[in-house]
């Protein structure tokens, strides 16, 4: 019988760092393919909560939901009495907790804090601008429930935001830079409130017009993300 002839060291060393090499320039490949799944399901999340909120407002007068809107028994938190913040309001539109999950966001805070309901992944948020009636646009104080006539320009105008701050039901504009969500490869989902959604980074979601008030008139300065 012919004796078969084994690999050397070096040979086996060659192969190994070939590998490892192969693995060093495919790993980022996958893990940004990945993300891109994960923000392109966040996305299709948002466009159902943007749907939501269209059966929403011509069940009620086209005025959408409010940030902080009554006290009351939560249904998807064992019917404690709380706020009802505008997820909870949606939700017969949506019918399924699982939209308000983000697959990037590590975040599994559900309790019901101070000004919003418990039972739901807290991974979006309402874009709010002031705390009363006066606002340019909605409000995180309790009542609010803005109409779709007070909005000049509906595609330009967010409605909701990704957030890293899971312990309110908004985020300010002037909170970005704290508690803007950046998880998907330094971007984020954004729905406006024609029901369109985008990915992009923060900063350029405040032009041409501001995201966050109703009548496009600037009133903050871009944050740095």
């Amino acid at each position: 019988m012919r004796r078969q002839r084994a690999f050397t060291l070096i040979e086996l060393l060659v192969v190994i760092a070939i590998i490892a090499i192969l693995a060093a320039i495919l790993f980022p490949v996958f893990a940004k393919a990945r993300e891109r799944a994960r923000t392109i399901s966040c996305a299709s999340n948002m466009k159902q909560i943007g749907l939501a909120l269209m059966q929403y407002t011509q069940d009620y007068d086209e005025r959408m939901p409010a940030c902080r809107g009554y006290i009351a028994p939560n249904p998807y938190n064992n019917d404690n009495l709380e706020m009802i913040d505008w997820r909870i309001q949606l939700m017969p539109y949506i019918k399924t907790v699982q939209l308000f999950s983000c697959p990037s966001n590590s975040s599994t805070h559900r309790d019901g804090d101070a000004g919003q309901s418990g039972g739901i992944d807290h991974h979006y948020g309402m874009a709010t601008a002031g705390d009363n009636a006066s606002s340019p646009g909605f409000s995180y104080e309790v009542g609010g429930f803005r109409s779709m006539a007070a909005v000049e320009f509906p595609s330009n105008t967010l409605f909701g935001v990704e957030v890293s701050n899971p312990y309110n039901p908004d985020l300010a504009a002037w909170n970005v830079g704290d508690a803007g969500f950046t998880g998907h490869t330094d971007m984020a989902n954004f729905l406006y409130i024609d029901g369109h959604v985008k990915a992009s980074r923060w900063a350029p979601t405040f032009g041409p017009h501001n995201a966050w008030a109703f009548d496009g008139v600037v009133r903050w300065d871009a944050p740095n993300k």
